[in-house]
This record gives C-alpha cells, sequence and structure tokens, in this order.
C-alpha cells in the first residue's frame, strides 16, 4: 500500500512541475520564451549527437565481436578438421 502511495505522491508532483512549466512559458516575456527555445535547441542538437555517438560506438563494438567470433569459429573448425585428420 505504501508504494502505490509513493508512486501517487510522485506522479502528482510531476504532473505539477509540467503544468507549471507550462502555464510559466505562457506568461513569460518574449526574452525568456526565445532564452528556452533556443535552450531547447541546444539540447535537441546535444542529445543527437550523443546518439549518434552511442549509435556508432555500438556498431563498432558490435563489428569487432562478430570479427572475434569469426576467428575463434574459424579457428575451432580448423583444430576440428586437423583432429579429424590424425
Amino acid at each position: 500500500m505504501k508504494i502505490m502511495e509513493n508512486r501517487n505522491l510522485v506522479a502528482g508532483l510531476l504532473a505539477g512541475a509540467a503544468i507549471g512549466m507550462v502555464v510559466g512559458l505562457l506568461f513569460a516575456p518574449e526574452k525568456i520564451r526565445k532564452a528556452v527555445k533556443k535552450g531547447a535547441e541546444k539540447l535537441k542538437d546535444k542529445s543527437q549527437d550523443f546518439i549518434d555517438d552511442v549509435e556508432k560506438t555500438a556498431v563498432d563494438r558490435f563489428e569487432k565481436g562478430a570479427e572475434e567470433v569469426s576467428r575463434k569459429a574459424k579457428s575451432a573448425i580448423k583444430s576440428a578438421n586437423e583432429g579429424l585428420s590424425y
């Protein structure tokens, strides 16, 4: 029961913060709205850069892992073939 109360409290706090932010932006002066918009654009750009970096790292690691698996599989096949030829 306590967990549900905590979840409701957290959900209420998050909803209140979101509503407060929207109301604050609606009544904010133009200068502040422009600053928030500029900040959001920078955050979007940095987020995209981060996503690109993560994607590149994941692809690089996958390729290295695939190469290692391929090398080990070839080595195992070679060893098995050598063992059969005796």
